[in-house]
């Protein structure tokens, strides 16, 4: 049988590499981010969109059309 503080340790363990775990996954979610705002970012370039006044509603529009 398991002592008290094994258990603990254990648990410990889990959740510290539980959390490395999801802070990878959010870099990765933050480079892809990044890559696709860099993307926008070219794409209105080319549109030509950059001299005009763009709100945040229609950027977020088009973020969601390319993401998707």
């Amino acid at each position: 049988m398991k002592e008290p503080q094994d258990i603990k340790k254990e648990s410990i363990e889990y959740l510290v590499k539980w959390a490395m775990q999801l802070k990878s996954e959010k870099d990765e979610i933050a480079a892809a981010q990044s890559v696709v705002n860099d993307e926008l970012r070219d794409r209105l370039i080319k549109m030509k969109v950059t001299g005009m006044r763009v709100d945040g509603h229609f950027l977020s529009q088009v973020k969601r059309i390319i993401v998707t």
